[in-house]
């Protein structure tokens, strides 16, 4: 069978009702390397905890910038409930595949999530996963320190960071703080910045839009992990104005 025959068929198998058959289809997808799956891969991630898994790590195997806000929404999503399995591997998945596909837009949710996984002890390997995926994404030496400092924290530490860019403030002011690290620091506050204002620069270029948002069910109102609400967000910014709890709201809080 030429790749043609087996993309058609796995695409097909993709829709199975049997999730083994949709699981294998997934895995198969990403080792074909047909950016045609992207899509259907993203349709993927509403279906089950397993299959979405499977979906997830093969988006992150094609890296394809299409599937990183619905990436950044898994990432989001995977925090409801957060003592299951499925958070774990959805979480953990997510973070594997956005430091893949190498996008700068999943800086600010991953530093997000950063801090929420440290909230249970339980979670250290999501910890260690997406430190190592904001360390593929930035590859300028002037965040290793940092990212090497928060890996190497003690676990009682890791559990008290419930803000990343509040503990980089005062590693940036502390007189004990060492150089390096003081000027990672600094580094990682700037691109923090920098990425806030590139969100805040789109949000203003959709103004004339946000009546439209007006007529649109409310977040809790509407299933956000169904099939054509993340493909629709692999074509629309993740900062809507309609994610009224997404990890920008938060970031953006005072």
């Amino acid at each position: 069978m030429d790749d043609e025959a087996k993309l058609r068929q796995l695409l097909l198998n993709l829709k199975n009702d049997d999730f083994e058959v949709r699981c294998y289809a997934a895995r198969e997808l990403g080792k074909l390397g047909d950016s045609r799956a992207v899509p259907p891969l993203i349709e993927a991630l509403g279906g089950s905890s397993v299959v979405r898994n499977e979906a997830i790590e093969a988006l992150g195997v094609l890296c394809d910038s299409r599937a990183v806000i619905p990436l950044i929404k898994m990432l989001k999503e995977s925090g409801r409930p957060r003592t299951s399995f499925g958070w774990y591997g959805v979480r953990y998945s997510s973070a594997k595949a956005l430091g893949e596909v190498g996008d700068f837009r999943a800086i600010l949710p991953l530093l997000d999530a950063l801090a929420e996984t440290v909230n249970d002890e339980t979670w250290m390997s999501v910890f260690q996963c997406i430190t190592e995926a904001l360390s593929k994404i930035w590859k300028s030496d002037d965040f290793t320190p940092l990212l090497n400092h928060l890996t190497n924290l003690p676990p009682k530490q890791k559990l008290a960071l419930y803000n990343v860019e509040e503990y980089c403030k005062k590693l940036s002011k502390g007189k004990d703080t060492p150089a390096p690290l003081r000027e990672s620091a600094k580094a990682v506050l700037a691109e923090i910045a920098l990425r806030k204002s590139e969100n805040a620069l789109l949000r203003a270029s959709e103004a004339p839009n946000h009546a439209n948002e007006l007529l649109r069910p409310a977040e809790g109102e509407r299933d956000t992990t169904a099939p054509n609400t993340l493909l629709r967000a692999s074509q629309e910014p993740e900062t809507a104005p309609s994610e009224k709890r997404s990890w920008l709201s938060r970031l953006f809080r005072s």
